[in-house]
């Protein structure tokens, strides 16, 4: 009859132990701007995660995949920071720097980096291509490492969530430049 209380006592204390996480974690204010602030830090850490997906990064080389990753990761633990800082201590200056992030970060700019640096890549293949046909000392081989110089003008590191529009238009711009400039070379192959 005694082992009956004890075996009661100890279901209690294992639930009380697992359910003490959620509690804690429950802890957080649920309502009010300190609420909203870091639901909005959340949503958006999810979104930059969403934004490499691996169905997304899988036409990228594993290097240009890998530092647009890095670059994820440093702007989610910034956000992370962020949200510790503010569900630590929901100071104004805490809110009023998490608001500042919500406001600046863009995950939709990893989006767009990637089909730059994809379309990058496709450019730098042609152009790895075209080198094999072209006269060693023509101009079309000078044009040739001209695409390549732009396009490594146009790293995958250098993208992350606060990246401006201009930038973005800046590097697709140069990608679209290093491609006429192999379709010109392409074109002069073909035409012998």
């Amino acid at each position: 009859m005694n082992s009956i209380p004890r075996l009661a006592a100890a279901a209690v204390a294992t639930f009380a132990l697992t359910l003490a996480p959620a509690v804690a974690a429950s802890a957080q204010p649920s309502h009010g701007p300190d609420a909203r602030v870091l639901k909005a830090l959340s949503h958006l850490d999810r979104r930059l995660a969403g934004a490499v997906k691996d169905a997304r990064m899988a036409r990228l080389t594993d290097t240009d995949a890998a530092a647009l990753r890095a670059n994820v990761a440093t702007d989610g633990a910034t956000l992370d920071a962020a949200a510790a800082a503010l569900a630590g201590d929901g100071t104004d200056a805490n809110l009023a720097a998490a608001r500042d992030l919500i406001t600046s970060y863009r995950p939709q700019v990893y989006v767009v980096a990637t089909n730059i640096v994809r379309h990058g890549e496709k450019v730098l293949a042609q152009v790895a291509q075209l080198q094999s046909l072209v006269t060693p000392g023509s101009t079309d081989e000078a044009d040739l490492a001209t695409a390549t110089a732009l396009l490594a003008t146009v790293p995958a590191s250098g993208f992350t969530a606060t990246t401006d529009g201009a930038t973005l238009r800046a590097a697709q711009h140069v990608v679209v430049q290093a491609q006429g400039v192999a379709s010109r070379v392409a074109d002069d192959v073909a035409g012998g």
